[in-house]
């Protein structure tokens, strides 16, 4: 049983938001550089589009949000999260990517997720391989981030590898 809960985000949750996605333990891995509170409105009042996004909520209280992103007329999707600092390293994001992913290859009945991360975040390695992806390769110099061109290293899970004892 999850002790994460996903919800649509709120207007109540911006400061908070705000907060964790300006940490600098959040931002050296993530596209933006600051975020500001009309970033955190938009991505809360946004309609419905190619991304959904929800919260990642703790008895009640928001430690993160997750996304995920629809294509290849809705046999695909890819995968984002982000989560506070003083909520990393208790299992709650591999908890929300669970929830995510059993909606995807569940009821979304997708046959593919992918997920793309800075090779230097460890953390958002050592997840994806406990969630069943695998590493498919490098980018090199692909992502303009932060000034500079970084690598983006690509993971991927399969609809009938999700789930599977490894």
């Amino acid at each position: 049983m999850s002790r994460v809960t996903l919800r649509p985000l709120a207007l109540s949750d911006v400061d908070v938001l705000v907060a964790y996605r300006n940490d600098p333990v959040v931002v050296r891995f993530q596209s933006w550089s600051s975020y500001s509170v009309e970033d955190a409105r938009a991505l809360v009042t946004a309609p419905g589009g190619e991304w959904r996004q929800w919260g990642i909520s703790l008895d009640g209280a928001l430690i993160g949000d997750i996304g995920l992103r629809t294509f290849d007329q809705a046999r695909q999707g890819e995968i984002g999260f982000t989560l506070a600092p003083s909520a990393r390293g208790k299992g709650y994001a591999f908890e929300a990517c669970s929830l995510v992913l059993a909606h995807a290859f569940g009821e979304l009945r997708f046959h593919r997720v992918v997920a793309a991360i800075d090779p230097a975040n460890a953390a958002a390695a050592a997840l994806l391989a406990r969630l069943g992806f695998r590493r498919e390769g490098l980018e090199k110099a692909s992502v303009f981030l932060h000034g500079r061109w970084v690598d983006d290293e690509r993971w991927a899970i399969l609809a009938e590898e999700f789930g599977a004892p490894s």
